[in-house]
């Protein structure tokens, strides 16, 4: 009998490659992979509070009618915070009598709070508390008897702004309807002076 040979023939298989090589590849594809911009790093970091306005002035001339033959005339200086101001007002006016002159003064604390705005026009509340003296100044002392009168003044207003730009500032023409509590000035029986009751107000404010 003839033998019979048989040949065997072997398949090289080639090994995995290692944990470490594929790892290695996949970094080498994402370094070599296109950098795209982050979302995340166009957006702002910043609290909310650097967006609010920071603090500022304003200036007001003024003019409040409570009577006929009562206009305070004055001004008003302020620090503002966004939709909020805390200041101090100072007015006077000067009322002729065949008697005698009045002169009204008033020194006060104000604030202000704006509770509705538009690009143009806002509308705020105001509030003064001080004090109001009526000094009198007879035509003839030796026959006419003058004091000063003195009291708390508060006055209450809501008032409705327009507002523009001009040279880097802001300038708001205001109108105000209000009520207080002052002062009657009386040259014997009649009212020479008038500061309590009902208010119509106007002033030109800037802003900074």
């Amino acid at each position: 009998m003839s033998e019979t040979e048989t040949e065997t023939e072997t398949e090289t298989v080639p090994e995995p490659a290692s944990a470490s090589a594929v790892s290695s590849a996949v970094s080498s594809a994402a370094s070599s992979a296109p950098t795209r911009p982050s979302l995340l790093r166009s957006t702002s970091t910043s609290p909310a509070l650097s967006v609010s306005s920071p603090l500022g002035v304003s200036a007001r001339a003024l003019a409040r009618v409570h009577d006929s033959t009562s206009t305070l005339f004055g001004v008003a200086l302020s620090l503002t915070s966004g939709a909020a101001s805390l200041g101090v007002t100072a007015a006077s006016t000067r009322i002729e009598h065949s008697l005698g002159t009045l002169t009204p003064i008033l020194v006060a604390a104000h604030a202000n709070l704006a509770i509705l705005c538009t690009r143009t026009t806002c509308l705020s509340v105001d509030g003064e508390l001080g004090n109001l003296s009526v000094h009198a100044s007879a035509s003839d002392p030796m026959s006419v008897s003058s004091r000063t009168l003195s009291a708390l003044y508060a006055h209450g207003a809501v008032e409705l702004s327009l507002v523009g730009r001009i040279a880097d500032v802001d300038v708001a023409a205001v109108a105000a309807l209000g009520t207080s509590r002052g002062v009657i000035a009386r040259v014997d029986t009649e009212a020479a002076a008038v500061l309590a009751g009902w208010t119509l107000g106007a002033a030109l404010e800037v802003r900074r």
